[in-house]
């Protein structure tokens, strides 16, 4: 019995579109940890600090749902 295959036809321009994602996200990082550090905060700090406040309303503050 073979293993059904989910092949999918990734183009260079998916590859560009995706270096160029991961190039801006970690800019963003970079920026939000220098702002974080800046005001005294440590970056993980301030993670913890915007997904707490970015929770949806009914949702807790749990360790699985901040994870």
């Amino acid at each position: 019995m073979t293993k059904p295959t989910n092949k999918v036809d990734v183009t260079l321009g998916d590859y560009r579109a995706l270096a160029e994602f991961r190039y801006e996200l970690r800019r963003y990082l970079a920026l939000s940890d220098h702002a974080a550090r800046s005001v005294g905060l440590h970056p993980g700090q301030y993670r913890l600090l915007l997904m707490l406040k970015g929770l949806p309303d009914g949702i807790e503050p749990t360790i699985g749902n901040l994870a």
